[in-house]
Order: structure tokens, then C-alpha cells, then sequence
């Protein structure tokens, strides 16, 4: 079995900066004012964009990482829109990573801003209430053109194994990010590597140093061989320079290990990330492809991904193999 590729996340927005002073401009021939020109509301207007700017991107590469709690910790309440919407829906989707689907519904209940109103139907489609659904295929036919519906009503499609009406739908984005690495995951799931590494050639001129972009280049680069499995290593390693260390940049460096032959640095990376998250779908699936690589003992995180996720591709897969196994020893049993 071969280590799983991770999950998506999302588009990152450019962040405002800006520097200088105010300042008056000599007049030809004279000396320089003795007082600056004063400009009060613009001096604050630039701050202020200077300000959600940074806490916006502090909040955005925290959520891309996988750093959930951090995310969820930052105080939003000073941000102006349109970074505040864009912090208020980070906010959420990390709370229904963190299992809190629930606390979400009850905290959007009403909401009618399209980007809210689906991140709420996405929590209860998450959380299995029938619902969720439809409410997520309404958003799509009237908000096609909100780059949140998009990205969400894409991951909804995914889940539901609708990947034409999934890449119809994220086809409409205009320079979404978070839509593009969406497109990215799926040529992945359609086991179409090359199609993935062309859409991510073509985001590089113009996201490289987006945090969306690397994480998605790093998907990619896992299904491309060793030389590109260890530019994904780099990646990963690099994401988790200067901040707490997540499950998700953890389990992306382990796969890169094993996808380099190295098993033993594969299976300890996946264990820090499952004693970070012990009941993470994703780190659970890989930390079965390495123990049958590393040939150890599996059942016990069998037996955790059955509770977490019954239907997990990994264990579908495994289930395949047992049978066919079963069947072709049966052909040679001895009489």
C-alpha cells in the first residue's frame, strides 16, 4: 500500500502593505517645510490595511499548515471587511476541523453573507445532518460566482465523487487560489499527476511564494517520483520553520520520506503527527501504509480508522487486497 496523498486547502489573498512617510515636498528653489502635511484619516486608512493584512496572512498560513488551534486563538474582532469575512470563514472551517462542526452551526444560524451561509451547510453536511447537502447544492445555483461557494460546494462535489460537476463548478473562479489547488487534488484523486504538475507550472507565475501554492506544489511533487518527493520534503520542512509543528506538515514530511525509500524517518515523522492528532483520518491511513512497509503490525490503527472513518479509501483498498488474497489461496488450497 502506498502512502496517501494529503487534503486540500485553499486560496490565500495577497496581504496590503504599505510603507513611507508623509511628508511635504520642498517647493523649487526653497528649503524644505518645517511641518510635515499632516493626512490623519489616510495615515490610518494604510494602517489599518497594513494591520489585517498581516493578521490576515498570520491567520491564513496558520489554517494552511494545519494549525487549527492557533487559528481559532486570534482575536478577529478589530479586522475591517473584507479581511474580516475572509477571517470569520478560516475561523470556522478550523473549528469544524477541530470537531466543533456543531458549535459552528449554532454560531452561523441565520447567516445569509453567502461565504457564512456555506461554510455552515458544509458543517452540517460534515456533521451528517441530511440537510447539509441540499443546503450546500442551493448556495451553488445562486452564489456560482462567490469564490467560498466555489471552493466548498467543490469539496462537498468531491466527497460525493461528483468530480465533473466539481471541475465545472471551480472552472468559474476568477484567480481563486484556494479553487486552483482544489482542481489541483482532483487531477490527484483521477490519478492524473501530469495534468496536477501542468495547472501547478501555470500558478507559479503568478502565486510562488503563496503558502496555497506550496502546499499544493508539495502534493504534487509526491506523486512525481524521488527527485520531486524530495523538493516536497523541503516544502513541508519549510512550512513548519517558525511555528508550532502540525499534523499535516509533519505527515507531509513522513510521506516524503517513504515515498524516498526511507521508511524508518517516514514511520517516526507519521508518529509525532498521530500523537498530535490520534484521530486524523489522513495520518491514520499513512500510519498503515508505513507499519506494512516497514512490516509491522497494523491492526491497531485499522481498527481506530474503522471508528474515525469507516468508508476511508485506505480501508476499501485493504479490504480488496484481503479478498483477492483470500481467493487465490483458496485456488491452491491443499485437499
Amino acid at each position: 500500500m502506498k502512502p496517501q496523498t494529503l487534503d486540500p486547502h485553499a486560496r490565500l489573498e495577497r496581504s496590503e502593505r504599505s510603507s513611507g512617510v508623509w511628508g511635504g515636498a520642498p517647493a523649487a528653489g526653497g528649503n524644505p517645510p518645517t511641518t510635515p502635511v499632516n493626512r490623519p484619516s489616510e495615515d490610518r486608512e494604510r494602517e489599518k490595511k497594513r494591520t489585517n493584512g498581516v493578521e490576515l496572512f498570520t491567520i491564513e498560513r496558520a489554517f494552511y499548515t494545519g494549525d487549527y488551534q492557533q487559528v481559532i486563538s486570534l482575536d478577529i474582532s478589530g479586522f475591517k471587511d473584507p479581511a474580516k469575512l475572509r477571517a470569520q470563514v478560516l475561523v470556522a472551517r478550523a473549528n469544524i476541523q477541530l470537531g466543533k462542526g456543531r458549535d459552528v452551526i449554532s454560531q452561523l444560524n441565520g447567516s445569509t453573507e453567502p461565504d457564512l451561509a456555506v461554510v455552515k451547510a458544509y458543517a452540517e453536511y460534515q456533521a451528517g445532518i441530511k440537510t447539509g447537502l441540499a443546503a450546500v447544492e442551493k448556495l451553488i445555483q445562486s452564489n456560482s460566482e462567490n469564490a467560498t461557494v466555489q471552493y466548498i460546494g467543490g469539496l462537498v462535489l468531491v466527497a460525493e465523487k461528483k468530480y465533473p460537476e466539481a471541475l465545472q463548478l471551480l472552472g468559474q473562479h476568477q484567480g481563486s487560489l484556494e479553487c486552483v489547488s482544489l482542481i489541483i487534488q482532483i487531477h490527484l484523486i483521477q490519478n492524473r499527476p501530469d495534468s496536477a504538475a501542468k495547472l501547478v507550472n501555470e500558478a507559479r507565475k503568478w502565486a510562488q511564494d503563496n503558502v496555497v501554492f506550496n502546499v499544493s506544489e508539495a502534493w504534487t511533487n509526491l506523486r512525481l517520483g524521488p527527485e520531486k518527493a524530495q523538493s516536497a520534503f523541503y516544502i513541508y520542512e519549510e512550512l513548519a520553520t517558525g511555528g508550532v509543528a502540525s499534523a499535516r506538515s509533519l505527515l507531509g514530511q513522513g510521506v516524503a520520506q517513504i515515498e524516498l525509500g526511507r521508511y524508518p524517518e517516514g514511520e517516526e515523522l507519521i508518529s509525532e503527527a498521530l500523537q498530535l492528532e490520534p484521530e486524523n483520518p489522513e495520518v491514520l491511513a499513512n500510519a498503515i501504509a508505513s507499519a506494512i512497509l516497514n512490516g509491522k503490525d497494523y491492526t491497531d490503527y485499522e481498527s481506530k480508522l474503522e471508528q474515525v472513518q469507516r468508508d476511508h479509501p485506505s480501508l476499501v483498498a485493504l479490504k480488496e487486497k484481503s479478498d483477492l488474497f483470500d481467493k487465490v489461496a483458496a485456488k491452491y488450497q491443499v485437499a
